[in-house]
């Protein structure tokens, strides 16, 4: 009897401890179930909501896609590196809203769940929304910011379109999954063609050939998290809790100095607040800063107790007299400092503009020690269609407007958010994409994981030589996915 007494005060200590530490991290409660479950991985909670059943017509190109799994079990395990950071979130989304599980597979296909990916077509982020959905969906798209790099702006907006879609493709899942990857118009011709045959032949025959695959890639990843050991292949451990926690900010912070005061990995920083495009954030009450979960309170403390003046940090608001370079003589820096930090294009400062200044530091900061991620953040080349911002004149309308810049009116419609009759007003921002159609002596290809400077020179029919030389690289073993090559024509 008193073994059984103690028992139980062991196990209720054991309890409250336990309770305290979800309080502390700030866990759901069905994280106690969890810790006491034996397959407490985030697998568990995909296994629960599979229900997509695979199209006949696409069942042979799925097992292809299961036996290039098997071939290469080391695919999965790097995609589920970059995927450990979001996955739970986008999953507790899906969850939210009633969604297949199979939606949260969709960023393994779409970008390896990698935030900073991007396509030569000019899609971007986890979800590679395209520029013309994220102006509909008013994701800004800035010289300092891109918000389809966002990992909850982008999710919420990938799902509402894949919702959106669903609904307007006669209820079905996998039609809208197809649309998501090839447009809404592309599908509805599919289904046409297939209805015109009597259905004998599949809708699936009349789609692109990536989108053809596309739909298999999503159903051999959801037959092998299924049933792992059926397919030999050992899915990594990644836990069910959300990694990340929104943490307000009130002031301009360099990445720099919030990996210092809130003791966090700066590299990790950049991945978690991937739509910055800089050295550092900008205030925002829809954009906070994302940390992990565990650094949240004590990184909140930090910050508020943070003052606008430190040994290493100062802000300094710009008056009628000031110049970048009498600031950086001030603070005992350099121009070229001063303008990197604040993501200047050139000296022009306005008064009252409030600048983030790095003391008694003439070193150049660095960015990322990831050489990919800091390629990725200071891209310059914009990839896809070209952003014009037009200003609406006296006595325009959407139709002269659609006729300048030739282009749809429905399409400036549905980028600018405009109603049926399309009233515009004098000094209305418009936007406008536009793809360039000129012909060019040399083809753009973005680098994508496992790509070999050799095997891009087949795809291409070029050679390594003369990638290496019109993109200016010297060592092809350094090659980074998600990079820009140049190839010559």
């Amino acid at each position: 009897m008193p073994n059984t007494i103690q028992q139980q005060l062991v196990y209720r200590k054991t309890v409250v401890i336990l309770c305290s530490v979800l309080l502390f991290w700030q866990l759901p409660v069905s994280s106690l179930a969890n810790i006491f479950d034996t397959d407490n991985t985030i697998w568990k909670r995909i296994r629960s909501h599979l229900s997509l059943k695979v199209d006949r017509s696409l069942e042979a190109e799925t097992l292809k896609q299961i036996k290039w799994h098997k071939k290469h079990p080391n695919a999965i395990r790097e995609m589920t590196e970059n995927a450990k950071m979001y996955l739970a979130y986008v999953l507790e989304e899906t969850d939210k809203r009633e969604l297949p599980s199979e939606i949260a597979l969709i960023p393994f296909v779409e970008s390896n769940y990698d935030p900073f990916a991007r396509s030569i077509k000019g899609a971007s982020g986890l979800w590679q929304i395209m520029p013309d959905l994220a102006s509909a969906n008013k994701l800004e798209i800035s010289a300092t910011k891109d918000e389809r790099r966002d990992v909850i702006k982008s999710t919420q907006t990938a799902l509402n379109q894949l919702i959106y879609l669903k609904k307007r493709l006669y209820g079905r899942w996998d039609y809208a999954i197809a649309a998501y990857n090839a447009g809404e118009g592309r599908i509805r011709h599919a289904i046409r063609q297939s209805n015109r045959t009597n259905n004998k032949i599949p809708w699936t025959a009349f789609l692109p050939e990536q989108t053809r695959k596309y739909l298999p890639k999503i159903y051999a990843l959801k037959a092998i998290i299924n049933d792992p050991k059926k397919h030999g292949i050992k899915l990594p451990y990644v836990r069910p809790e959300v990694y990340f926690a929104t943490t307000p900010t009130n002031r301009v912070y360099a990445f720099s100095q919030i990996s210092e005061i809130c003791s966090v990995n700066q590299d990790l920083l950049h991945q978690l607040n991937a739509q910055w495009k800089g050295h550092n954030l900008t205030p925002s009450h829809d954009s906070p800063l994302l940390v992990p979960r565990q650094k949240m309170f004590s990184c909140r403390k930090k910050l508020k107790k943070t003052p606008l003046f430190t040994n290493k940090w100062v802000r300094h608001k710009v008056k009628r007299s000031d110049s970048v370079q009498n600031i950086a003589w001030l603070y005992n820096t350099t121009p070229e400092l001063v303008m990197s930090y604040n993501g200047l294009v050139n000296d022009n400062i306005q008064i009252n503009d409030q600048l983030i200044i790095r003391k008694n530091c003439k070193k150049k900061p660095v960015i990322s020690h990831n050489s990919s991620i800091e390629a990725a953040i200071l891209a310059k080349e914009e990839l896809g269609p070209r952003q014009i911002n037009h200003l609406v004149k006296n006595n325009e309308t959407i139709h002269t407007i659609s006729k300048l810049h030739k282009v749809k009116v429905a399409h400036i419609a549905y980028w600018n958010r405009l109603k049926y009759p399309y009233i515009i007003k004098k000094g209305q921002p418009l936007v406008i994409w536009k793809n360039d159609l000129s012909k060019k002596s040399y083809v753009r290809y973005v680098v994508q994981p496992g790509d070999t400077m050799s095997e891009i020179a087949r795809k291409h029919r070029s050679t390594t030589q003369k990638i290496m030389q019109a993109s200016n690289i010297k060592n092809a073993c350094k090659l980074r996915a998600y990079q820009v090559v140049t190839i010559p024509k």
